[in-house]
């Protein structure tokens, strides 16, 4: 059986070498990964913090969403996390994925605006620890 390794996480420091703030510490805190053993294997999960999830109107045809999608720049795949559940999912349009390389890129995204277009729904953090319906 595999031995238990802590899990760890790195702090970004501004210029000066401390943290900014407790809300920074707490950010890096959420990024941290877990290991579950699995079959005997090791199979690493790792908690993205680079991910926010676009659910777009129900009248939103599939190619406006995908126009809209290729003129983010970002890297999306359909799907969407559970914590939102059946009815949301069923009331609604297209659900997206969407990856960021970095913290800067996602908040470039969030600053632009986009939740306010008119064929955009949601925009919101996925929480992939909530299981509903």
């Amino acid at each position: 059986m595999p031995e238990k390794k802590e899990a760890t996480f790195k702090v970004k420091l501004n210029q000066k070498g401390a943290v900014k703030s407790k809300s920074e510490i707490a950010f890096y805190a959420r990024r941290l990964q877990r290991k579950r053993n699995y079959n005997g294997g090791l199979i690493e999960m790792v908690k993205s913090e680079l991910e926010l999830i676009i659910v777009f109107k129900k009248d939103v045809s599939e190619e406006k969403e995908q126009e809209i999608l290729q003129s983010f720049g970002v890297k999306f795949r359909s799907g969407m996390d559970s914590s939102k559940g059946k009815i949301y999912f069923y009331s609604t349009g297209g659900k997206y994925i969407l990856t960021f390389n970095d913290d800067d890129a996602k908040l470039d995204f969030m600053r632009k605006g986009y939740q306010f277009m008119l064929e955009i729904h949601q925009i919101y953090e996925p929480n992939w620890d909530i299981q509903k319906d």
